[in-house]
């Protein structure tokens, strides 16, 4: 419940897994007989379970595929088809790799974490990657079309996955 405005108490929520009338019933548990309240509802932009799990299915057929980590497959996709901040990255200055911090970075607003990519490389880096359980609908299509084509470039199997996540290729 927020806090009134003009004497007036509000309720806000989103459209998730529950309607729009059930959530209200669950709210007038709260509310003072003879009060004016005002509900405000909300499009939920997050992406569905479902394809939360189609990722991690196609991600594990990469890794399956490359030889990697499932931990590291997820790290790779994103980075290359997710939503990144570069916190610091190697770079050459006098013949010798340093790091170097990235200026223009900025405090994370979203939930995530900090995971190195490409250790030990030229193209070493310490990134924020931001949660996929945080993606909204379209980040999530991004990152999952991404990785059906990364897939489809080491060849590995995802027809099944395909065909059990009534997805496309």
């Amino acid at each position: 419940m927020g806090d009134g405005v003009n004497g007036v108490d509000y309720f806000e929520f989103k459209a998730k897994k529950t309607t729009a009338e059930q959530q209200m019933r669950h709210y007038t548990q709260y509310m003072k007989p003879g009060q004016v309240y005002r509900f405000t509802a909300k499009p939920h932009d997050e992406h569905s379970e479902s394809a939360f799990r189609y990722f991690h299915a196609l991600r594990d057929a990469y890794a399956a595929k490359q030889g990697y980590t499932k931990d590291w497959a997820k790290i790779e996709l994103k980075w290359l088809y997710g939503i990144n901040e570069v916190y610091s990255e190697v770079v050459y200055k006098d013949g010798e790799l340093i790091e170097q911090q990235n200026p223009h970075f900025e405090p994370p607003t979203r939930a995530g974490k900090f995971k190195p990519i490409y250790e030990g490389t030229a193209d070493a880096k310490m990134i924020f990657q931001i949660s996929t359980k945080d993606y909204t609908q379209k980040e999530m299509m991004h990152l999952i079309e991404g990785t059906l084509v990364a897939c489809g470039d080491v060849g590995a199997e995802i027809d099944s996955v395909i065909k059990q996540y009534g997805g496309r290729r």
